[in-house]
């Protein structure tokens, strides 16, 4: 009988830490706004980030927190016009589950350059003009309307890029698809995927483009048009294991 009332009692506690882990006992919003900012630099622990463009002049840094154990925490400083954003480590597990969340949100000007960074967490970009160098090393990267020089990786996870103006892109997905969709023809896209598929799509250009792909073990499809070997327009697209694969003009 003792031993029947030990399981029972080890099972509710179990469930209750399930419980704790699916709904955190601690929620908290922060909103803080930082003016004459020259240059964005985020480097988190654990932490979903989305940067987007704003209206104004100023960057907003928002953020969601939920937790059970441990606080989280988000900080941010102002050094010589460069804020700085980033997030105390995500600790805090209960029978091996994490209970801490940490989701930023930044409004910034559309020019603002950017760099980024996440150890562990989706980074989420959109409509933004100036130069971002983004990387996660466990997450996606998802980019929508950006027209300004494009550096992207991620370590572990997809890359996925939509309504892409810039004329030089690089990228890199050591484990993932890398997907790149334009909707004006880029000057230079430079790129691989270690494990994963490579995808690009191109519009129509007058001139063409010149394209370099590389499989090692997995297909190459270029289209039959549109590609011009003496173009100024370069594509450059490597993939160790999975396929590359390059259109060009609608579908």
């Amino acid at each position: 009988m003792a031993f029947v009332v030990l399981l029972l009692a080890i099972g509710l506690a179990v469930t209750f830490g399930l419980r704790q882990a699916m709904h955190p006992a601690h929620r908290a919003d922060h909103s803080n706004t930082y003016h004459e900012v020259t240059r964005l630099s985020v480097d988190t622990d654990s932490a979903d980030v989305r940067v987007r463009r704003g209206t104004g002049s100023a960057v907003t840094v928002a953020s969601h927190l939920e937790w059970s154990s441990d606080t989280p925490k988000v900080t941010a400083a102002m050094h010589a016009g460069t804020l700085s954003v980033g997030t105390s480590p995500c600790r805090g597990t209960q029978f091996g589950i994490q209970i801490c969340r940490i989701r930023i949100t930044l409004t910034v000007p559309a020019a603002l350059p950017a760099t980024l960074r996440t150890d562990s967490g989706d980074l989420n970009i959109s409509d933004l003009s100036g130069s971002v160098d983004a990387k996660a090393d466990s997450g996606n990267v998802k980019v929508v309307g950006l027209s300004g020089p494009l550096t992207v990786r991620a370590d572990s996870g997809d890359i996925e890029a939509d309504e892409l103006s810039s004329k030089t892109v690089r990228f890199n997905a050591n484990s993932g698809d890398a997907t790149l969709r334009f909707v004006t023809a880029p000057s230079r896209v430079v790129g691989a995927a270690d494990s994963g598929n490579v995808t690009i799509e191109l519009p129509n250009t007058s001139g063409g483009y010149d394209l370099a792909l590389h499989a090692d073990s997995g297909g190459v499809h270029a289209p039959a048009e549109g590609v011009h070997r003496e173009s100024s327009r370069k594509i450059r697209a490597d993939a160790d294991s999975g396929d590359v694969t390059v259109r060009v003009g609608n579908p």
